[in-house]
């Protein structure tokens, strides 16, 4: 929608936009979800959520209508990519529940999960996203790198607060505030920057993403105050609104109008499926080795160390967004 409504120079002020939207709900949720879970139980929160969806989709709905909807694409590839993008679900979902067992399941159900992702998740996926092509691929496969290792440490800072410093629910859900509030500044940053400068500000902002893991390993030696997740969770919030909306605004830089639906849905693609396979993997990891005393520094160390790393290696990849050269 963001491509047909508005032209190139204001796409990045309209993605920052949409970030300062999430402002309200970012500092009001995560502590309102640390009360509801104190009184009343965390399976609450997630019941309470289809209940809020309702107005924002009546409110959008004779507005996305007055729309002009792209080319209906070939009936055959429309199948096709439906398809996959079901194995691709079906094939995530193994993959997390079966990681989380300790048994048969555990091992046979990831392995099944993961053959039918490596056989329909390059189909959702421009050619040369999983060898980080330049250009677009390149793009694509840092979204799901960066959305990876961030949501898989944050799904743990809360737990590992809780487990290793003693904080409430509502004071670790404070910390994740805080990262919110930034990725809003991120992205405003991002929106008045040069466009010249948006490959930089994809590897800046994974450097900040590591920043803040590194915060949160920090905080798992002994003495350490939990402060320093907070103070790195802001870096992190930052370095994601800058680098998060930079790949969209990538996305579209580098797509015909034709295409920029179909790359648009690739880039979500990669967001969410990056998000399940990091948070799959650390949920593994948790479930394998946590041992039920209640202080697992080790496990925690572990989980974010691999996810510092992804990091890191999205730094690396970053310079590689920019569009191919035509005369190399």
């Amino acid at each position: 929608m963001v491509g047909k409504a508005y032209p190139s120079a204001l796409r990045p002020r309209v993605f920052s936009a949409f970030s300062a939207a999430w402002v309200l709900p970012s500092i009001v949720g995560p502590p309102v979800s640390g009360l509801v879970t104190d009184h009343l139980g965390w399976r609450w929160v997630f019941l309470a959520i289809p209940v809020l969806v309702v107005l924002p989709i009546v409110m959008m709905l004779p507005q996305l209508k007055r729309m002009a909807g792209e080319p209906d694409p070939d009936a055959r590839m429309n199948r096709n990519r439906i398809g996959a993008a079901i194995g691709a679900s079906v094939g995530a979902g193994m993959l997390q529940y079966g990681g989380q067992h300790l048994s048969v399941v555990g091992v046979l159900l990831p392995a099944a999960g993961l053959a039918l992702m490596v056989a329909t998740v390059p189909r959702l996926l421009p050619v040369g996203t999983l060898r980080a092509a330049r250009g677009l691929p390149a793009v694509i496969l840092s979204r799901g790198v960066l959305a990876g290792a961030f949501f898989a440490v944050e799904s743990f800072v809360p737990l590992m607060l809780i487990s290793e410093h003693g904080l409430s629910p509502t004071e670790a859900g404070l910390t994740l505030t805080v990262g919110a509030l930034s990725w809003a500044v991120g992205s405003w940053y991002q929106g008045r920057s040069p466009h010249e400068r948006r490959p930089r500000l994809v590897q800046v902002g994974f450097l900040c993403v590591a920043i803040a893991i590194g915060g949160a390993l920090l905080a798992l030696i002994s003495g350490v105050s939990s402060y320093v997740v907070t103070v790195g969770w802001f870096f992190g919030g930052a370095g994601m609104g800058m680098a998060v909306s930079s790949m969209s605004v990538l996305t579209l830089d580098l797509s015909t109008p034709e295409e920029s639906g179909t790359n648009s849905s690739s880039l979500q693609v990669a967001d969410s499926l990056g998000t399940i396979v990091m948070v799959g993997l650390a949920g593994a990891i948790f479930a394998t080795l946590h041992k039920g005393t209640g202080k697992d520094a080790g496990v925690f160390t572990l989980i974010f160390a691999i996810m510092l790393g992804a990091a890191l290696l999205g730094a690396l990849l970053a310079p590689r967004v920019r569009r191919p050269d035509p005369n190399p």
